[in-house]
């Protein structure tokens, strides 16, 4: 019973970003000014750009009509 008391504090603690550290558990970072989206990655990317648009997770990234 004690070990299940301490990995549910252990995973409270990190779901809530309470554990400095840890990577995962802690908040990003707020996009900077000028964020673009990926048609701003296009002008210096273009190859790039082509090959992930085109494939199933650019694809998934299209507004929802």
């Amino acid at each position: 019973m004690l070990r299940k008391s301490i990995a549910a504090a252990f995973l409270a603690a990190a779901l809530t970003g309470s554990m400095p550290g840890i990577p995962w558990a802690e908040a990003p970072p707020a996009p900077s000014v000028g964020v673009t989206g990926s048609t701003g990655c296009r002008e210096c990317h273009e190859r790039f750009y082509q090959l992930w648009s085109t494939s199933l997770h650019g694809l998934a990234m299209q507004a929802f009509t």
